[in-house]
């Protein structure tokens, strides 16, 4: 295993752990009227995004607004739950990066920090406004970008993503339009150079508008396709389907109907794709504006299965946002989201649970809960004071021309449940692997579970960019079995054997295929390449390369040390696949062991159900 601790000041490598734990019976969610200008600033805000721009952990803040560069905000968190604004930045000075609706993060030119491309709607003398590239040049003092070729014509863009489309590992950026634009596109061909890509399919002049744009390899064959949400007629949700693993042509797309996604114009406001089944694939969420929100589950190939009878489906209001995360650590995603009611917004949290979803009673669920919000315009999500729960910021507008604060809420979860934190480094895919799914795998509560979340490079409730460390709740389990890396390149990472409560960051190939790449060289003349696949089924297979000719003895274990599968055979040199057949064995955690002489090499797998 090679996962890596997350950097901290001067280099050292440390080791998050949560030592001071909560009384139960606590709050799920307290105002943290105590974090400084990020609450206490009167903005129009419309959006925003956390990450860490200055590479010391913690997530800074960078939100937008309204009617003039005075509402753009780049907030530095203190480490100490506190933020203060960063005024001496292009973000906040520059003369005509007005009108942000939001600005998204993304690390275009692979140098290890993150940058901002700045997405508007309009000025607040009602002008259409142009893309602003700001490039970080570091710790973190944002300029422009030194490519001054980039431009973009001015126009209404409310939502955008950054994508690495041609898989050619660099991020791509799409800006979805509105009111009389067309959407745009950029190709990214370097550092500091992108093409305008004004052909494909997918792109259209919108007389309504774009709500969200969601890039996913929802058919799973290892490309990224295009889901698009809109608000108003003539423009219906619409799936745009990649050919490039088929054709090779990273620009040819096909239009796709699925039942229930495409085909109809809905006051769609926000759109989620999460796990919420831990079944391995995404489904999906949408709120609407006037109508009762939409939930569909994944059922494979292209097949999505209506939700009913939830109670947060029961409500025919307004629905701000919805946002996602394991609140409480169970091993469960979560929903939070905001209905407007009244003139006025107030947050509900349904906690994820066996039986189905339960709305918390506002004692339970706290301030966020019981404080009243002019107009939640979107939230995101983060660990903002990194003690292993993920906490709300709340994007608050009274109107375009109206201030108003925004509120953070702080979780008070604290560690009466485990939980791990990754963080991403790509290699050969984009830095940030944006456009990666990651699988945590654990025995929680006597079960054996495999979590997965989606590493996006976009909004995940209307305007809000979430922190990229992305979050896993484990319950009572103390450490993991596996964490599994499917990065865009192909390349397949599996780092095992980690305890929880910490924060860690993977490196593409750094657990390639299974945790396992080492020389055995002095240890008998063989080298274990991979184990595949942990988690498995009916069958699995190891990977060995033979230095010489080898008589190999294996065994599968089981957790009482019993001898559940052996066998023995000679093999010349050379490199072999070796199956395993286990269909017969029940589900549970298993030791692999490849014996030559007295050298032994073991690894854990896991038997699904």
């Amino acid at each position: 295993m090679d996962a890596r601790y997350l950097p901290f000041p001067f280099g050292a490598l440390v080791l998050l752990l949560v030592l001071l734990p909560l009384s139960l019976g606590a709050q799920l969610f307290t105002q943290a009227a105590d974090a400084g200008e990020a609450v206490t600033d009167n903005l129009p805000t419309v959006g925003g995004s956390w990450n860490d721009l200055d590479n010391d952990g913690y997530p800074e803040l960078l939100i937008t607004g309204f009617d003039g560069a005075r509402n753009n905000r780049l907030y530095l968190n203190g480490q100490d739950g506190s933020y203060s604004t960063l005024f001496n930045s292009p973000f906040t000075q520059t003369p005509g990066i007005w009108g942000s609706v939001l600005g998204l993060l993304g690390d275009y030119d692979n140098d290890g920090d993150e940058d901002v491309m700045l997405c508007s709607y309009r000025d607040n003398a009602g002008q259409k406004l142009p893309l602003w590239l700001l490039r970080n040049s570091g710790a973190p003092d944002y300029e422009l970008s030194p490519d001054t070729a980039f431009s973009s014509p001015n126009g209404s863009y409310p939502t955008a993503t950054w994508v690495d489309y041609d898989l050619d590992g660099d991020l791509d950026f799409f800006a979805g339009a509105a009111n009389g634009s067309t959407d745009l596109f950029y190709r990214n061909d370097g550092p500091g150079a992108f093409t305008r890509m004004d052909t494909l399919s997918f792109l259209k002049f919108r007389s309504g508008f774009i709500t969200h744009d969601s890039w996913i390899d929802l058919d799973e064959d290892g490309d990224l396709d295009l889901y698009i949400a809109n608000y108003s007629a003539p423009n219906a949700n619409t799936f745009h389907r990649s050919m490039l693993k088929e054709t090779g042509d990273p620009n040819y797309f096909v239009l796709t109907e699925i039942e229930g996604l495409t085909g109809t114009a809905g006051a769609n406001i926000g759109v989620n794709w999460v796990d919420y089944d831990n079944d391995g694939d995404l489904d999906i969420y949408l709120n609407h504006y006037n109508a009762r929100d939409r939930f569909f589950r994944n059922d494979g190939n292209l097949v999505f299965t209506e939700i009913t009878g939830q109670p947060m489906l029961d409500v025919s209001a307004y629905t701000n946002f919805n946002i996602w995360a394991d609140f409480d650590n169970d091993g469960r995603l979560d929903l939070a989201l905001a209905h407007q009611l009244g003139g006025s917004s107030k947050g509900k949290i349904y906690l994820n649970q066996e039986s189905g979803f339960t709305l918390l009673s506002s004692e339970e669920a706290g301030d966020i809960s019981t404080t009243t919000i002019a107009q939640a315009q979107s939230a995101g999500l983060a660990d903002h004071d990194l003690d292993g729960d993920v906490d709300i910021y709340v994007a608050n507008t009274v109107s375009a021309s109206t201030s108003a604060p925004n509120f953070l809420f702080r979780n008070e979860t604290g560690n009466q449940n485990n939980w791990l934190q990754v963080k991403l480094k790509g290699v050969e895919s984009n830095r940030n692997g944006y456009g990666s799914r990651v699988f945590v795998t654990a025995v929680i509560n006597g079960d054996t579970v495999r979590q997965m979340r989606y590493a996006s490079g976009g909004t995940a409730s209307y305007s809000f960019q979430e922190s990229t460390r992305l979050h896993f709740g484990l319950g009572d389990a103390e450490e993991v079995i596996s964490v599994e890396v499917h990065w865009l390149s192909g390349t397949v990472d599996v780092c095992t054997g980690l305890a929880a409560n910490r924060q860690i960051e993977i490196e593409e190939g750094s657990c390639l295929a299974s945790g396992v790449n080492e020389s055995l060289e002095e240890e008998g003349g063989f080298q274990w390449l991979n184990l595949y696949p942990n988690p498995g089924s009916a069958t699995l297979a190891c990977t060995v390369i033979f230095k010489r000719t080898t008589r190999l003895f294996w065994r599968l274990v089981d957790e009482n040390g019993r001898t559940c599968l052996s066998g023995s055979s000679i093999f010349p040199e050379g490199q072999y696949r070796i199956p395993l057949q286990a269909g017969d064995l029940p589900a549970g955690r298993y030791t692999v062991e490849l014996w030559v002489g007295r050298n032994k090499k073991a690894w854990p797998w896991v038997k699904g159900r």
